[in-house]
């Protein structure tokens, strides 16, 4: 399986068995408007991930998570907040929506 669809889960509260699907098969993953999704960590074991979509899932924790995607190149998250506000594991990302906002 190379690519995982699942916007527009309202009953899903958890993605911990996406560590069942072979982690050099996935290369694309969307995950938006799963408002009941806790925790994204488990994406951390998909290390061949190229696209990541977390669209409107209110908030993550954090995402940490990203530093074990090395071919992860595009980060797509309108509508989620990141708790911890870290974003600085987006800077070496080809293309991210949204941008972050530079520090004044």
């Amino acid at each position: 399986m190379s690519k995982l669809d699942l916007a527009h889960c309202y009953k899903l509260t958890s993605i911990d068995a996406i560590d069942a699907i072979d982690a050099c098969s996935l290369q694309w993953l969307q995950l938006s408007h799963c408002k009941r999704v806790a925790s994204v960590e488990a994406i951390g074991a998909q290390s061949a991930l190229t696209h990541l979509m977390l669209a409107d899932l209110r908030a993550i924790a954090g995402i940490g998570f990203l530093a074990k995607l090395p071919a992860l190149e595009s980060f797509i998250y309108p509508g989620t907040r990141v708790i911890d506000g870290d974003l600085s594991l987006l800077a070496g990302l080809g293309y991210v929506h949204p941008r972050p906002k530079a520090a004044s």
